[in-house]
């Protein structure tokens, strides 16, 4: 989980550099709507949502450890993260 917090910081960090860019360069943000149909950003866009998927389930998981509701649950909570994850990731990226 502490991978995907990485990743999602460092991606809002670039994310909002290149939408502060784009405010100033209209003819580079048509350019970069025309390269978001690239199978390359496509993949990107879904391990975003992936790990955005993740990260949230993964944080719930860790409350009920906490709280040692889920202590005796550790593997299957973790299986059930990794599994829900997957399907939300396939219905937000197909919808």
């Amino acid at each position: 989980m502490r991978l995907t917090g990485i990743g999602l910081v460092i991606y809002l960090g670039l994310h909002l550099i290149v939408i502060s860019y784009f405010s100033q360069n209209e003819q580079v943000f048509r350019i970069f709507l025309a390269s978001r149909e690239h199978i390359f950003i496509k993949i990107l866009e879904c391990l975003l949502v992936f790990s955005a998927c993740y990260h949230a389930l993964g944080g719930l998981r860790l409350i009920l450890m906490d709280l040692g509701i889920g202590l005796p649950w550790q593997k299957q909570l973790f299986a059930g993260v990794l599994i829900l994850s997957l399907f939300l990731t396939t219905v937000l990226i197909l919808a």
